[in-house]
């Protein structure tokens, strides 16, 4: 499997490629020397000067995507510190925590909601909050948990 650095690789050894054929493309057009009027020179040299301005676009924009590329390493390094930071504070905060999807199943939940429940935390994960409560409290929790996705 190839990683970003593997495409990023792809994309200089093509845009030097296409830059060692343009110099080619220059070269072949030089050669022509005073024939290059009677063999559409003036296109020639048009084609030639669009060929580096396009160089020169290709350049700035492999510029760009590598600065982008070099953010986006740092940001998803900065965003796993972030999340080990948030997933530390979750487990370690002494209130029970539950994160319920929208039909009330259990998600995630802490240690200290694990021991609320009675039950392993791998346990409850994936099973409905409603088998953990009395059958007389499912009804207001399903009716508290209507309310929430309406609103």
């Amino acid at each position: 499997m190839t990683g970003p650095g593997a495409e990023a690789s792809d994309d200089v050894d093509a845009l030097d490629v296409l830059r060692t054929r343009v110099e080619d493309l220059r070269d072949a057009y030089a050669l022509l020397g005073d024939d290059t009027e009677a063999a559409g020179g003036r296109l020639a040299a048009a084609a030639l000067k669009e060929l580096d301005f396009a160089m020169g676009e290709l350049r700035a924009t492999q510029a760009q995507l590598a600065e982008l590329s070099r953010g986006s390493v740092r940001t998803r390094g900065g965003a796993s510190q972030e999340s080990r930071l948030v997933r530390g504070i979750f487990q370690d905060v002494p209130v029970p925590v539950l994160v319920l999807e929208g039909e009330g199943v259990i998600r995630r939940l802490n240690p200290a909601a694990a021991r609320l429940l009675r039950c392993p935390q791998g346990y409850a994960t994936g099973r409905p909050l409603a088998a953990f409560l009395p059958l007389v409290e499912r009804p207001a929790l399903r009716s508290h948990l209507a309310a929430v996705a309406r609103s």
